[in-house]
């Protein structure tokens, strides 16, 4: 049968999952999480994890809470995780920079491998599009991303991110810059 995500943490076979709030640092800046148990896990397990990254919004909220519970149905530990600057993180408020979010990720990666229901040799990263093409980097340069897959991923962020806004929108984002 098809498994459907539930915002609040229920899978549609009624199971419930553990959602572990959890923080971790980059760049000496506080990072929020939720780390989703599988309902079947056991005390001692080691299981192989995922790490699922949103795109243009960074927030464990999205992405995460959608992606995330089928996998943890079918065994795995997930992490969604509020990128610096989003939500509770710590970071400048608006800024986005895929290089810091790259930063972020890897963090999120070394983090995984201190949780003690994780298997430091079984960790995955997904992404959804700005977050698709996080995945591929952060996949690209560390060796302790054993998977990666994405989804609607951007190979050009600034094309991509130009077609979000409008020209006086666009005009302010770049004289920010």
């Amino acid at each position: 049968p098809r498994v459907r995500a539930h915002p609040r943490g229920v899978l549609s076979r009624g199971a419930e999952v553990a959602i572990r709030p959890v923080s971790f640092y980059a760049d000496g800046l506080r990072l929020d999480g939720d780390l989703r148990l599988p309902p079947d896990y056991r005390q001692g397990e080691r299981r192989p994890a995922l790490l699922f990254l949103s795109g243009y919004t960074g927030m464990k909220i999205g992405v995460p809470r959608v992606w995330a519970p089928p996998f943890v149905e079918r065994g795995y530990v997930a992490l969604g995780i509020d990128y610096r600057g989003y939500n509770a993180s710590e970071g400048l408020r608006g800024r986005v920079a895929p290089q810091d979010e790259v930063e972020d990720v890897r963090a999120a990666v070394s983090f995984l491998q201190t949780v003690p229901e994780v298997d430091p040799e079984r960790i995955g990263v997904f992404g959804w599009a700005l977050g698709g093409s996080i995945a591929i980097v952060e996949a690209a340069d560390d060796p302790h991303v054993k998977a990666v897959a994405i989804a609607d991923a951007l190979g050009d962020v600034g094309r991509g991110m130009r077609r979000l806004h409008g020209e006086e929108s666009w005009t302010r984002i770049n004289e920010r810059i």
